[in-house]
């Protein structure tokens, strides 16, 4: 048997001069040793692996380390930090953080220079990275507050839970937009995204909707509707603001084109992501990368087919993150592993 995982590139070269003998003696190649070729040249893409000390909330790449960072929680020691996996070193710490248990996402701004955590409390709180001073409290209006997420420009904070989303101006710390909230409606965690410069966002609601907001003027800029009909986990907005991506709670994944003003990209996919921060589009909107299960497939828009597939070695992928050069991809799965 073939070590797959802990030596690929000597699985490629046996699985391959397998395959020649059995090509060499004209007889048809048993699928198994396909799968085993295949399996081996994914797993060899794979730069380093890492074991996560906690459950990842973000995951990206550092703008002046370019090192990989991961936001972890251990919600039984109530700790949040930000670990550089390459120095195996804590960038930021916060002991009796008051997380729970169900957040998502505790994200990092694109400068590194923030970190916004939710709280327990159902407030959200900023600090900086470098002090870990706290720098913004901002009660939120729900009952569960699962995740915070900012703009990419760094000038807004967007804040999510039960039945609520919110926009944040971290200049004055005040509401950006007016709330979205459905007090009527059964447990439903809304969902929200940025463009690249923060002037456009789009959040979910529980009627499988969407709506694409001007963040300056308030204007709606479309109202799109999910073709699936279970619960909306994720949606994700590219950074020139012109594709918005839907994933739902099954087998399902939508993707809009707003410069044609409908749905141009109805793609029905397996084992897509189950949360919203595992589908991400890449810096130039070319491409969408989104977990499936065991793997990675990333989308060629413009094609409307895949672009590229990375498999092997990964459970149920919560995280991915783009590097900004788009050669290195970051993962985070639930078997508490990081791959680069």
């Amino acid at each position: 048997a073939l070590n797959v995982e802990n030596d690929p590139e000597l699985a490629i070269l046996l699985s391959q001069q397998a395959i020649s003998t059995w090509q060499a003696a004209a007889q048809e190649i048993p699928p198994d040793l396909e799968e085993t070729l295949h399996q081996a040249v994914q797993n060899a893409r794979a730069v380093h692996t890492w074991a996560m000390d906690g459950t990842a909330l973000d995951i990206g790449f550092n703008p002046k380390t370019h090192h990989p960072y991961l936001v972890l929680a251990d919600v039984d020691a109530d700790t949040i930090r930000i670990w550089d996996p390459m120095l195996d070193k804590d960038l930021f710490r916060l002991q009796d953080a008051h997380i729970a248990s169900e957040i998502i996402l505790a994200d990092l701004s694109s400068d590194g220079s923030l970190i916004a955590i939710p709280h327990s409390d159902n407030v959200a709180r900023v600090y900086d990275v470098a002090t870990e001073e706290l720098v913004f409290e901002l009660p939120t209006e729900t009952e569960f507050l699962l995740g915070t997420i900012f703009s990419p420009d760094g000038r807004l904070l967007g804040t999510f839970g039960q039945n609520y989303v919110g926009v944040w101006d971290l200049g004055t710390g005040a509401l950006a937009l007016p709330p979205l909230m459905d007090p009527t409606a059964d447990f439903a965690s809304f969902r929200l995204s940025f463009s690249g410069d923060g002037s456009r966002v789009v959040w979910s609601s529980p009627t499988n909707t969407f709506r694409v907001i001007d963040t300056g003027s308030g204007e709606f800029i479309a109202e799109l509707e999910a073709d699936f009909v279970e619960d909306i986990s994720g949606v994700e907005l590219s950074s020139d603001g012109n594709w918005v991506a839907a994933s739902g709670f099954g087998n399902s994944l939508q993707v809009w084109d707003l410069r044609e003003g409908e749905n141009q990209r109805p793609l029905n996919l397996w084992h897509t992501a189950i949360t919203q921060y595992s589908m991400m589009f890449d810096a130039g909107g070319n491409h969408l990368a989104f977990a499936m299960q065991n793997g990675v497939v990333i989308w060629d828009l413009s094609r409307d087919e895949a672009y590229l597939t990375l498999s092997g070695r990964m459970d149920l992928i919560r995280h991915l993150a783009y590097n900004p050069s788009g050669e290195q991809f970051l993962t985070a799965s639930g078997d508490g592993k990081a791959i680069l």
